[in-house]
This record gives C-alpha cells, sequence and structure tokens, in this order.
C-alpha cells in the first residue's frame, strides 16, 4: 500500500463557491466540462483538453493576458514517462514525448467569455518535471496575451476562459511508446493572473481561490476532502489501486 503524499502550495479551499476564482474541467469550462478523465490509452492518435477558466474580479478595466500555475501530480514513484512532455533547457532533455503538450485559446465552444476576442496568443512558458525537487511534481506554466491596444473590460464575476491544455496521445501504444498513459493523475490549477497594463488602476490581480473546481482528475476520480483542527482542506484522487493527495497550506477551519 502506497502512502498518499501530501503537496504543500500556496492556495485554499473553500467549501462554497467564491464570487471570484479559478475553475478547471475537462472538454469545456466549468460546469459544463467534466471533472475527471478516463482514456483506454490505445490510440496514438486524438488529443484531451483541459480547459482552464476564472471568474472575473472587479476593477479589469483593461485585460492584457491571463497567466496560470497547474500541477500535475502522481503517486507513483515519479511523474510516469507518459508525461514527461517537453524537453527544456539543458537539465530536461530526451523527454519521452517531447512535444505531447501544448497550450491554446482556441474556443470552439460557446459556454465560457473569451477575454482575448479571438486575438490571444502565447502558449507554454515552462512544462518542468520534478519541480522543487520532488519527482511525483510537475509544474506547467502558461501566459496568453492580446496585442496592444485590444485590451477590453471584463465584466465582474463574468466566467471567461484563459486556456486550453491539451494533451496530445502520441507515444501512446506500439514501437517507442512511453509507460504511464494508464496511471492515475492529478492536475490542479495554483493560480492564475488576471493582467492589466502597467499602471492601470487596480493593476494585476492574482486568484488563488476555486470558483467551482479548480482540479481534475485523469484515469479517476478527485473530490475535496476538509478535515476539522486546522488540517485543511485535501484534493484527494482515487481509483481502486491507489489514493493521490494535494494538501493545501492554509487551514479552512480555526
Amino acid at each position: 500500500m502506497k502512502t498518499p503524499l501530501l503537496l504543500l502550495v500556496a492556495m485554499s479551499f473553500s467549501s462554497v463557491a467564491s464570487a471570484y476564482g479559478t475553475n478547471l474541467a475537462w472538454n469545456d469550462c466549468d460546469p459544463a466540462g467534466t471533472a475527471f478523465q478516463t482514456f483506454a490509452c490505445n490510440t496514438n492518435s486524438g488529443s484531451h483538453t483541459a480547459v482552464l477558466s476564472f471568474r472575473a474580479p472587479p476593477g479589469i478595466d483593461q485585460f492584457v493576458a491571463a497567466e496560470a500555475e497547474v500541477f500535475f501530480f502522481t503517486n507513483s514513484a515519479a511523474i510516469p514517462d507518459w508525461w514527461r512532455v517537453r524537453n527544456q533547457g539543458t537539465t530536461q532533455i530526451n523527454q519521452c514525448r517531447n512535444g505531447a503538450l501544448s497550450a491554446n485559446v482556441v474556443f470552439s465552444n460557446s459556454s465560457c467569455l473569451d477575454p482575448y476576442l479571438g486575438n490571444g496568443a502565447g502558449g507554454i512558458a515552462s512544462y518542468l518535471v520534478g519541480y522543487n525537487g520532488d519527482p511525483k511534481l510537475a509544474r506547467l506554466l502558461i501566459v496568453h496575451a492580446v496585442p496592444a491596444g485590444s485590451e477590453q473590460a471584463l465584466a465582474e464575476e463574468g466566467h471567461y476562459y484563459a486556456a486550453n491544455v491539451v494533451i496530445g496521445h502520441a507515444k501512446t501504444v506500439g514501437t517507442g511508446s512511453c509507460a504511464g498513459c494508464s496511471e492515475t493523475m492529478g492536475i490542479l490549477v495554483n493560480y492564475i493572473n488576471v493582467v492589466q497594463p502597467n499602471g492601470a488602476p487596480g493593476g494585476n490581480v492574482r486568484l488563488t481561490e476555486p470558483d467551482v473546481r479548480n482540479f481534475v482528475g485523469w484515469q479517476g476520480t478527485c473530490q475535496i476532502v476538509c478535515t476539522r483542527g486546522g488540517q485543511g482542506c485535501f484534493v484527494q484522487c482515487t481509483t481502486a489501486a491507489r489514493t493521490s493527495t494535494w494538501g493545501s497550506v492554509k487551514a479552512i477551519y480555526r
């Protein structure tokens, strides 16, 4: 039996929806999207998409960009080869599925609003396996922005897309395939920065609270489990064989 691992991240969970905050779902923005995704791991074609979105805070009169930090977590000994999807610098090379992860702001659904008005550009800034020395953790940073002169005001509490995170199926089966597709993974949005031009009234706003749900499961289901006595809340992802747990640094119950 594997011992659940606590991942300490600078965020907190709420037992009710926040007025402003982050969301994560498969296939579309929450609640139109789904909380978990299963894949038979039987093809190298196609992809799955996790959709980041946010409930806009007040005072965003000149939206420029959205920056997001996303964590990928496993309860295996280390991030599986199937999730090693980006060569990076000189320290992260020869990744098994280099190029299988991408990000975009092309939104085919209309469940949420597009803050980029079709003019967004950007992508992955970093995807680091073994983040902060933890072999079970990968950290994704993405940023998308509009061109100068295309800034727009966001409606307070409007639900806006931030980005699509696309996980391709390359090297899932056959010669040269990478192990670990069937492993349970958790994916968590740690924050979304809503960015305005330098000097804009109100400045940038970092959203760290969830609006509805800021985590999803891959090959398993996830839920929030809150404990009393100052231990806080945890995102717990489970299959029949194992449990993976995230812990927050802030306690919900005082």
